[in-house]
């Protein structure tokens, strides 16, 4: 849809040149984005498959506790760019069957993004 808003762009005669080329640069820059986009969704969908192939092995695992150890050194960042952490968890214990290293890696990557971009001062809410 991008590239042809761009041909179509491009092939228009009626408006000035430099009014072409910022309309030009505005789709350049949105089809950049939507490919980085659909860059990590496929490289997403690679990796979720190959973990299906490697059957990895799972345990029980209590979420309460694995969230609450895995936010601890968190902490720090978080309190040093003063974000107030609030962490969500039902009173009574959740269990699931996981990698614990595999789903360990996606907390801390939601988590370290949370912090990333959430502004200073700012809140950030885990929970289940």
């Amino acid at each position: 849809m991008l590239t042809d808003l761009l041909d179509r762009q491009l092939d228009a005669v009626v408006e000035p040149l430099e009014r072409n080329a910022e309309e030009a640069t505005r789709y350049m820059m949105l089809i950049r984005w939507a490919c980085a986009e659909a860059d990590k969704l496929l490289k997403d969908v690679l990796f979720l498959g190959s973990l299906d192939a490697r059957h990895l092995p799972k345990q029980p695992a209590n979420l309460n506790t694995f969230i609450e150890k895995r936010l601890e050194p968190h902490q720090l960042v978080a309190h040093d760019k003063g974000i107030a952490p609030l962490l969500s968890l039902p009173p009574q214990p959740v269990h699931a069957q996981l990698n614990a290293d595999i789903f360990g890696r996606v907390v801390d990557n939601l988590v370290s993004n949370a912090l990333k971009f959430t502004p200073a001062g700012g809140q950030i809410t885990v929970g289940l």
